[in-house]
């Protein structure tokens, strides 16, 4: 799966998938949340591995980013998204000083 986002700003919905899968940060820079923890800044070319059943949310912080969300196409329901993860209350924030 493929995720380009032309204004920072924007977050990719909260998931989680059945399997360990990778994330690429091909061009431009994300923070990066996963079970709740903040990650921190990922800028790229930079892989993230994401395990499985684990919630993680990505908020863009440079115009132009694109994210790839590498999974076994061989075996489709291995990028299922088994859950959901909604936002309550504000989004996430970190103080970056």
């Amino acid at each position: 799966k493929s995720y380009f986002i032309a204004e920072p700003g924007m977050y990719l919905p909260q998931h989680s998938h059945r399997y360990d899968h990778t994330t690429v940060v091909a061009s431009g820079a994300i923070e990066v949340w996963q079970d709740d923890a903040y990650d921190g800044i990922y800028e790229a070319p930079r892989m993230i591995l994401i395990r499985a059943g684990t919630k993680h949310l990505f908020k863009v912080l440079k115009a132009g980013t694109m994210i790839l969300c590498i999974h076994n196409a061989s075996r489709p329901e291995v990028a299922a998204v088994i859950a959901e993860h909604e936002i309550v209350g504000t989004a996430p924030q970190h103080d970056h000083t």
